[in-house]
């Protein structure tokens, strides 16, 4: 059986077809894959290469799920077997605010996004690099909206073990995006307010306290700290979570803040 991945500039026009395909030079299984809860109740789901060797360590990559309140889970994914067969291994992290875990695990995030998330993260990475054959000196991270969220801090806060990075739609500053997105209240919930809603209003404006709680868990504020070289990945339509302006003008240290 042959997998293909096509790119069609031209749905209509099969022509156009560019892409590659995988084939069956080998019918067993390219990967492997751990689920490990750690005490804290953080848990990762460990995907392994099976061309890792002794001698041909895998580089790995720390994938944080969006949300944050959702969660990942084992099933298949065509990212994952692509990665899989260029040697990269892959660590899935449900750290603390992930769902399917009780309400208490949920809440255990708001007011700390961008503290528990990121220890749960090197956490994983840590166990991975003590417990398989990856590579601790070729770690990165991907991740889109909350996912890209993670990564920026991931970066920022740990420069030593995150050497690469890919964010698509990143949520880089809370505090200007409450007045552009179409779910503010997601601000407000997630730097710690204790505000609360009637169903279906729209949140008043933020108070002066409102936005210093968004800034101080926005990674943005952390932005000279990055070395790593970073991908970031921003959708032109629908662009309410992440503009592309706001984008563009959070980039640089040279412009962070403005």
């Amino acid at each position: 059986t042959r997998l293909y991945f096509a790119v069609l500039s031209d749905l209509a026009d099969a022509s156009n077809f560019r892409g590659c395909f995988l084939t069956g030079e080998h019918e067993e299984a390219p990967l492997t894959w751990q689920v490990h809860r750690f005490e804290s109740g953080n848990e990762a789901i460990y995907v392994q290469p099976n061309s890792c060797s002794s001698d041909k360590r895998a580089s790995l990559l720390c994938f944080p799920h969006g949300g944050p309140h959702s969660a990942s889970f084992v099933a298949y994914n065509v990212l994952v077997e692509l990665l899989a067969r260029q040697n990269i291994a892959i660590v899935f992290v449900n750290f603390r605010g992930s769902t399917g875990r009780g309400q208490d695990y949920m809440d255990a995030l708001p007011g700390k996004c961008g503290v528990v998330d990121v220890e749960d993260c090197v956490e994983a990475v840590n166990w991975c690099v003590e417990s398989f054959n990856v590579d601790g000196n070729r770690v990165g991270v991907i991740g889109g909206s909350y996912g890209g969220f993670l990564s920026a801090h991931l970066t920022a806060q740990r420069p030593d073990l995150f050497k690469v990075a890919v964010m698509r739609n990143p949520v880089v500053n809370v505090a200007s995006m409450v007045g552009g997105t179409e779910i503010p209240e997601w601000s407000y919930y997630e730097s710690g307010s204790n505000k609360e809603f009637a169903p279906g209003s729209y949140p008043p404006p933020p108070t002066a306290e409102d936005l210093a709680k968004m800034l101080a868990i926005s990674p943005i504020t952390l932005v000279e700290n990055v070395t790593a070289p970073t991908m970031l990945q921003v959708r032109s339509r629908r662009s309410g979570f992440c503009a592309i302006k706001h984008a563009l003008t959070t980039t640089s240290p040279n412009t962070a803040g403005r």
